[in-house]
């Protein structure tokens, strides 16, 4: 079932190799199946953007310091602090949203995977 494409099911569809319950459940695995990969990649998506964050940080961090104790310096400290208040902000959400889509994602798989379960497939074996 992994290895299936539209394309492929189509072509089975055309050559008559699927009866209309196979075909249905078949489309309906491979639906399921495009559910799953679509959280997949916005979890990923996620991943990256904390990875970004992470980084962001780590080069504000270090900017900070750098920087002495100067009345000038406050200002740009300032907006250092302001931007890593920003970002954990956007971290809390991004854990939220990873939360969300990896039950969204479990859901998915179980429907996929009972989907898979009741297909049957009986034929005759040609000699």
């Amino acid at each position: 079932m992994a290895d299936i494409t539209d394309k492929q099911l189509a072509a089975w569809i055309s050559a008559k190799y699927l009866d209309k319950a196979t075909e249905k459940a078949l489309k309906e695995a491979l639906a399921q199946r495009q559910s799953v990969s679509r959280v997949e990649e916005k979890l990923a998506q996620l991943d990256e953007a904390r990875k970004k964050i992470h980084a962001e940080q780590n080069r504000i961090r270090d900017n900070l310091g750098a920087l002495g104790d100067r009345a000038s310096e406050k200002t740009l400290r300032e907006r250092f602090v302001a931007t890593l208040d920003k970002q954990e902000d956007r971290l809390a959400k991004i854990t939220e949203e990873e939360e969300k889509l990896r039950a969204d994602r479990d859901d998915a798989r179980e429907k996929l995977n009972a989907t898979l379960a009741k297909l049957e497939y009986d034929a005759a074996v040609m000699e």
